[in-house]
């Protein structure tokens, strides 16, 4: 039975309350039709919500100072009909009761640095405090020209993780030992040189006595919040439940709720909280409040934070959730539509099977962007492909060299996808698969895909097997790399994909999935080299005499260029995978033909998506029967009551396929 709802307001705050809780709660899908406050001053105890998730509306209320009473489902009461449930007994209530500072106003913060102070002095070693504090930071251990990017608003502070800080010393207004609160945008880089790296508060060297308040980003990308208690020297700290992974924006709030409520909250969503243990109050310590580094006087040390912060905030009391979800927004416009993807070249690379000696790897569309196979053997190894035929390269010197075209040179917004099928390790430290890559520099540089062997483009220690996204902007390679790396020899193909919506993503999918993203610093345009012809499976040589030999070792297959960013359900149909599962054929339902399609392939070890194999281990049994089920009358609209039970699908699947056989055998009869 659902549970329904009373609220009860504190104070006078009730009709502010109350409109917040109906607007704010629209934010979870499936709520926002099914909540109605009736709640006026004259009846201030009593208002009615009908079928909503009781447990998310209470976090919320409860975040919002609210006391909040559950009871069972129950028709829409007024008042005098609410009296006698209540005489009789008949209602289950749980009062929680919580009381915070008035949230009815936003908090002002007593400290607030932006971090883009950068964009009117670059040379500035200073973090202006717009607050009314006006505690200004001083940026120690950057160097002369800190690295002041893009940020989430307006600029940011890049910190090396090496010993960057930013010190604010010790003023009274932060040396807060009661309820309080940090908000701040992060922007990670890479794994800490440490087990953790202090993003913001008062965490000295030395020790938990030596701290305060203070939010550390971990190796494994989680975040701690630690308070340290007044009386005790241990910390009392929260992580979060949440990873912020790499290369992406995300924001943090922190708050403290003396004796009654730590909590974090990614993105404006609560993540974790503790209401068990919760320190009373904070202690009191003359450690400098820091960004990026332990605070550490005027030495330096190894714990410290690789990656961006952007817009620091910290309030003297705890914020509410309407505030923190206003925090967490990105600014109007901050990501605009990316543009709709339009294939302007493919090469299938069969051509090998119509004649095995050809010279040619022709372009299928309009654009006509021949390519001439470079270096290869005569004839060249035109294989089995991913689909239909292939092209082997050799891993040292073969490339294919396509026509200049003013289609390839591509400035904006563009989007590449391919098979590859890697044989090994090629005879440089990387392998180049597609796009406009010279030897000789970066300068001559535009778009382009590599696959590690054993260092990155940029000379960076990465697995082997990580694929490589690089835009050159300026004269300057901006990477994004893969999660997990991809069997060197393992024989299997996989597909790739690749896109770029000019200053807001870089992003890399590997067998129809993302497996790598980049929104931080993200450069506005592609430069435009147009002496440097769009090659596959090598560098262009600077140097024509001398051919280069990053070459990519193994096959490659069907590779599409496009202007315009793929979606991922894009994407995905060009890896042959669906985006619900269940739905072999992808017209958005799963149903009947689906189970068909699941029947008619039952047993096979070499299947596709739309052949029923919905985990992707090329078998088609009971596994995907399931999966089947657990989706059945997706996309038709039907009640969850329709959906049959696996043992009951799996049958459906049986009795399907053994009508097919029958058939098949009929028809040989």
């Amino acid at each position: 039975m659902t549970p329904g709802l009373v609220v009860r307001p504190i104070d006078t705050c009730g009709e502010y309350a109350v409109a917040w809780v109906r607007t704010r709660v629209a934010r979870y899908p499936g709520h926002d039709a099914r909540l109605a406050f009736t709640l006026t001053n004259t009846v201030p105890w009593l208002s009615t919500v009908r079928r909503v998730d009781v447990h998310r509306l209470n976090a919320i209320c409860v975040s919002m100072n609210l006391s909040v009473l559950v009871m069972e489902e129950f028709p829409m009461l007024s008042a005098t009909k609410g009296l006698p449930w209540l005489a009789f007994g008949l209602l289950a209530v749980l009062v929680v009761s919580h009381v915070a500072p008035a949230w009815a106003q936003d908090l002002v913060p007593i400290g607030d640095w932006a971090l883009d102070d950068g964009q009117s002095s670059p040379f500035t070693l200073t973090a202006i405090d717009s607050s009314a504090s006006a505690n200004n930071g001083t940026l120690m251990n950057f160097p002369s020209q800190p690295t002041w990017g893009v940020g989430a608003y307006d600029g940011a502070l890049r910190f090396d993780g090496i010993d960057d800080r930013v010190d604010m010393g010790d003023p009274a207004s932060l040396d807060l030992t009661g309820a309080m609160s940090m908000s701040f945008w992060m922007g990670r880089l890479g794994a800490n040189a440490q087990a953790y790296a202090p993003l913001v508060g008062k965490n000295f060297s030395g020790g938990s006595v030596n701290d305060g308040y203070y939010v550390n980003s971990m190796t494994n990308s989680q975040i701690v919040f630690g308070i340290t208690p007044a009386i005790g020297d241990a910390a009392v700290t929260l992580g979060s439940n949440a990873l912020v992974p790499n290369g992406t924006w995300h924001h943090v709030v922190t708050t403290f709720d003396p004796g009654n409520r730590m909590a974090i909250y990614i993105d404006g969503v609560l993540d974790n909280e503790l209401t068990v243990g919760v320190p009373t109050e904070i202690r009191s310590v003359t450690s400098p409040f820091t960004l990026g580094n332990l605070g550490a006087g005027s030495s330096t040390n190894a714990y410290s934070f690789k990656g961006y912060l952007d817009e620091v905030k910290v309030f003297n009391g705890v914020l509410g959730l309407p505030q923190i979800q206003s925090l967490a927004e990105p600014p109007p416009g901050s990501a605009g539509d990316p543009t709709p993807a339009v294939l302007v070249s493919h090469w299938k690379l069969d051509d090998g099977q119509a004649d095995p000696n050809t010279t040619t790897a022709v372009d299928t569309t309009p654009s006509a962007s021949n390519g001439i196979l470079t270096n290869f053997d005569s004839p060249a190894s035109w294989d089995t492909g991913k689909i239909d035929g292939a092209l082997t390269f050799d891993g040292a010197n073969d490339r294919v060299e396509m026509d200049m075209s003013a289609e390839l040179d591509i400035t904006g917004d563009l989007s590449m996808a391919f098979w590859l099928k890697p044989n090994g390790s090629g005879a440089a430290k990387y392998g180049a698969l597609a796009g406009k890559n010279m030897s000789g520099g970066q300068e001559s540089d535009g778009f382009f895909t590599d696959i590690v062997y054993t260092r990155s483009v940029n000379n960076e220690t990465v697995a082997a097997g990580t694929i490589e996204f690089a835009i050159t902007s300026d004269g300057a390679n901006h990477v994004v790399r893969s999660n997990t790396a991809i069997s060197l020899t393992d024989d299997t193909w996989h597909h790739v994909a690749v896109v770029y919506d000019d200053g807001s993503r870089m992003a890399i999918y590997i067998d129809g999935v993302l497996n790598g993203e980049l929104t931080i610093n993200v450069p506005e345009a592609c430069d435009s080299p147009f002496t440097t012809p769009f090659c596959l499976g090598n560098l262009y040589p600077e140097d024509l005499l001398n051919p280069p030999i990053y070459g990519y070792k193994g096959v490659m297959d069907d590779v599409r260029v496009y202007t315009g960013v793929l979606t991922a359900a894009e994407i995905a149909e060009l890896a042959g995978i669906g985006t619900t599962p269940g739905d072999a054929n992808n017209d958005g339902h799963v149903d009947e033909q689906d189970a068909k399609a699941l029947a008619a392939n039952w047993g096979t070890t070499v299947a596709t998506w739309s052949m029923g194999d919905f985990n992707g281990d090329k078998v088609v049994n009971a596994i995907d029967a399931s999966i089947l089920a657990a989706n059945w009358g997706y996309g038709s609209g039907e009640a969850a009551s329709m959906v049959p039970e696996p043992s009951t699908l799996i049958l459906l699947v049986g009795g399907l396929f053994g009508l097919l056989m029958r058939r098949q055998s009929s028809r040989r009869g």
